[in-house]
């Protein structure tokens, strides 16, 4: 009689991944914008990428340390008048939201604030004037106001994966011998 067992275990590597991002200022905020023709204003940002774009360049340019790149527009509408009683005008006005995503090193070494944003209202009005006339919009900005936007801190989640992958294997065998004589 012959027995044999033979056990084999082999572990593949193990592997652990952690990603680990800068935290980031988030600004949400929104500004009244008012226009000659808010009607055609409108029709344009439907139709032509490049009044986005002018939106976009005009807030980063307005904002120290703001890149067009870290600007969005979420959206662009008409004011709604609240009474009847109020006469008909060709100007009108719009609400532009905006949210503004960057390195908050970035933020705090600009000085990026509420207040700031907030008074930046004039470099914006210049700015964006300007870039909507080059973006072929033939509206006149009246006026611009910055409303107060919301700032939050962002800390990105860390992402951690590991993986261990174990296997065993046992294998017996068992011989026999008989013999007989007579």
């Amino acid at each position: 009689r012959t027995s044999a067992v033979n056990t084999s275990t082999s572990e593949v590597e193990s592997t652990e991944e952690t990603t680990q991002e800068q935290e980031q200022l988030v600004i949400t905020g929104s500004f009244t914008l008012t226009v000659s023709d808010p009607a055609a204003l409108i029709a344009a940002y439907l139709s032509n990428p490049d009044v986005e774009e002018a939106f976009v360049s005009s807030l980063a340019a307005s904002l120290p340390g703001v890149d067009s790149s870290m600007v969005t527009i979420p959206s662009v509408a008409m004011v709604r008048r609240l009474s009847a009683a109020h006469p008909r005008r060709a100007s009108g006005a719009l609400d532009v939201n905006y949210q503004i995503v960057m390195p908050l090193s970035l933020a705090q070494s600009s000085g990026i604030s509420a207040e700031g944003i907030v008074s930046s209202s004039g470099d914006m009005l210049a700015n964006l004037g300007s870039a909507l006339a080059a973006a072929g919009v033939s509206v006149d900005v009246i006026g611009l106001v910055m409303n107060e936007p919301v700032l939050k801190v962002f800390m990105p989640t860390t992402t951690t994966t590991n993986t261990t992958t174990t296997t065993t294997s046992t294998t017996t065998s068992t011989t026999t011998t008989t013999t007989s004589t007579t």
